[in-house]
C-alpha cells in the first residue's frame, strides 16, 4: 500500500513537469511577440495578486476597524470581485497566446490544450468569471447602497 502511493506521488509529480515543460516547448516554439506577451501578462497576473492581497488587508483593517458594520458586509462580498481581475487576466493570457492553461503553475493541474481550442476556452472562461464578478458585485452594491 505505501508503494503504490510513493508509485502515485512520482506520477502525479511527473505529471506536473510533464505540464510545466510542455508549456516551456509551446512557447519556445511561438513567435517573439507571442512570448513577450507572455512576459507581459504574467507581470500583470503578479500585479492581480498583489491587488488581491492588497484589497484583503484592506477588508481586514475594516473589519477589525469596525466603524460602520453595513461596509463590513459589502468589502467582504466585493472580495470575490478583486479576484476576478487576476482570472480575467489568466483567461485574456490564454486567450492571446493560444494555450490554456498559461501558466505553469495551473498547467501542471490538468494537460496543456493548444490551437483555437484554447482560444474558445480562455474567452468562455474570462466570460464566466466576468459573470461571477456581476453576481459579486450586485451583492455588495445592495448591501453598500441600503439605507
Amino acid at each position: 500500500m505505501a508503494e503504490n502511493l510513493v508509485q502515485e506521488a512520482g506520477a502525479a509529480s511527473e505529471e506536473k513537469l510533464d505540464g510545466k515543460a510542455q508549456l516551456a516547448q509551446y512557447l519556445a516554439e511561438q513567435p517573439q511577440s507571442r512570448r513577450t506577451f507572455d512576459k507581459v501578462m504574467k507581470a500583470l497576473e503578479m500585479g492581480g495578486l498583489a491587488l488581491i492581497a492588497g484589497y484583503l488587508a484592506w477588508a481586514i483593517y475594516v473589519s477589525i476597524n469596525w466603524s460602520v458594520p453595513q461596509n463590513i458586509v459589502a468589502v467582504w462580498f466585493a472580495f470575490p470581485v478583486s479576484v476576478v481581475i487576476l482570472l480575467v487576466l489568466v483567461g485574456v493570457h490564454a486567450a492571446g497566446l493560444g494555450a490554456f492553461p498559461p501558466t505553469a503553475l495551473l498547467s501542471s493541474m490538468q494537460g496543456l490544450v493548444t490551437g483555437s481550442k484554447a482560444v474558445t476556452t480562455g474567452v468562455g472562461f474570462t466570460a464566466t468569471v466576468l459573470l461571477a464578478a456581476v453576481f459579486w458585485g450586485a451583492f455588495a452594491w445592495g448591501t453598500w447602497t441600503e439605507n
